[in-house]
């Protein structure tokens, strides 16, 4: 498999997804001490945003391939990152799909 362009590899979308997840956790706390109000801090709201920042990554790199086959390579090898965001992607259609609100 030809390597992506830039140097760039699964594994280095692996680690910028963690990353990018570990940086989302503190993006509210930070809004809310900006805000005047004091930064909160729950399991759940941080397991939450991890998720989500982590997902960002991937379906960002997703949609990239559209422009370039170098970013399917990439796809390719960033199995993890796939895996999670295709999981919270299927939580969150299930969610919507079976949610009474509607």
């Amino acid at each position: 498999m030809p390597k992506a362009q830039f140097g760039f590899d699964g594994n280095l979308v692996d680690v910028c997804a963690v990353i990018f997840g570990g940086v989302c956790i503190f993006i509210k706390p930070v809004k809310r001490f900006l805000n005047g109000k004091k930064p909160y801090f729950s399991r759940n709201n941080c397991i939450f945003d991890f998720l989500n920042g982590t997902t960002l990554i991937a379906f960002a790199l997703l949609i990239a391939t559209l422009f370039s086959d170098h970013f399917l390579y990439m796809v390719l090898q960033a199995k993890l990152s796939i895996a999670v965001a295709g999981v919270v992607g299927i939580i969150f259609l299930l969610g919507e799909f079976f949610n009474d609100q509607g």
